[in-house]
């Protein structure tokens, strides 16, 4: 599959501690959404220096909730997160947070209402270059997307 990148900053809104954020935008999910799948860019993150790899300073861990409204409902319409693809640069070591080896995430939002997935960690779902990415089963009905991120310092390893 290659993921299409439609979502921009108006997408996502970005909590601070004790503070007050506006809703993100609504993304409407298409028919190529579907069929090619999300990549949501790194770039759209606060915490995230773009391109840097997960083991390299200046990387923010972020906490990831996707709002998802379907107002018609599709055929047995999914939403799949794609878990991280965890790497590491010497054979046979460990990754350095475990919930990479999660796998991936699927959640049914076919029928009509409002979904909150999440919250999840970029430990979990953000992908080596710092992009989500996000697949799609079944028949689409009328479906919008958006994104509340929270940057988070962890207490231990990430995970």
């Amino acid at each position: 599959m290659t993921a299409t990148t439609p979502l921009v900053a108006a997408n996502v809104a970005t909590s601070n501690p004790n503070a007050s954020i506006g809703a993100p935008t609504a993304y409407s999910l298409v028919a190529g959404d579907v069929s090619s799948g999300l990549s949501i860019p790194a770039s759209l993150f606060s915490g995230i220096n773009a391109g840097l790899n997960y083991k390299q300073a200046g990387f923010l861990p972020e906490r990831i909730r996707l709002v998802v409204n379907t107002t018609t409902a599709g055929t047995a319409f999914s939403i799949v997160v794609k878990a991280t693809q965890p790497q590491t640069d010497v054979p046979h070591e460990a990754v350095p947070f475990p919930s990479a080896n999660a796998g991936d995430l699927t959640f049914n939002v076919n029928t009509v209402g409002v979904y909150y997935l999440g919250p999840f960690t970029s430990a979990q779902i953000m992908q080596p270059d710092g992009s989500i990415l996000l697949n799609f089963t079944g028949t689409l009905g009328v479906t919008t997307i958006a994104i509340l991120n929270q940057a988070y310092a962890p207490a231990g390893p990430r995970g």
